[in-house]
């Protein structure tokens, strides 16, 4: 009985890998197709918008981003390069990269790394990429607490990427058991640190 067990799960698990390699395969053939084109995400999709519940390209088709986040780029900058941005889109088929400022200092944040956010999307740009760029609240308790330096944050990469369709710039404040982010702090924050950007 264990021998029969075994087979059959060796069985499954070939079958498993023959389909992950069947998926893999068709990937690389529409990529293909779509390089033929020239045809990058952005050149496919170009401008995205809300229509309803779906996001769509300047075209109307219904799109789906799919993509990597890069984690906290204080802890790992190596990342942020255009070869691996090249290598997740053609091989992983993703559309889209999420860079991850952290705000707090004690999750690395430092103002030089403002360049280093500029890099990814000029990189993700240059590959057709769509690029979130993400002001990251975490652990800081009150997202108020680095208000200023979002606020400048904001203004810098709203300027760096004004012309770019593939761009978009967001605030995360994630609220947890560990994170208990005070909801009118959060309400304040929006009104007099962010809105600004949303006129």
């Amino acid at each position: 009985m264990k021998c029969i067990d075994e087979t059959s799960n060796e069985i499954q698990n070939d079958n498993k890998e023959e389909n992950m390699k069947n998926t893999v395969q068709e990937e690389s053939k529409e990529q293909k197709e779509e390089k033929s084109n020239g045809q990058t995400p952005v050149a496919k999709y170009g401008k995205l918008s809300v229509k309803g519940t779906n996001l769509v390209g300047s075209n109307g088709d219904v799109v789906q981003l799919k993509g990597v986040s890069t984690h906290s780029i204080s802890a790992f900058p190596q990342y942020i390069n255009k070869e691996t941005f090249k290598e997740m889109r053609d091989s992983w088929n993703i559309n889209v990269v999420r860079i991850a400022m952290y705000s707090n200092p004690n999750d690395g944040y430092k103002p030089e790394l403002h360049n280093k956010v500029k890099e990814a999307g000029s990189y993700a740009t240059d590959l057709g990429l769509y690029v979130i760029i993400d002001w990251h609240i975490l652990q800081d308790n009150n997202p108020n607490t680095y208000k200023n330096e979002a606020i400048k944050f904001f203004e810098e990469m709203a300027t760096q990427f004004k012309n770019n369709d593939n761009v978009f710039i967001k605030n995360s404040i994630y609220a947890n058991t560990v994170n208990n982010i005070n909801k009118v702090r959060s309400r304040e924050y929006g009104k007099k640190g962010i809105r600004k950007f949303y006129r």
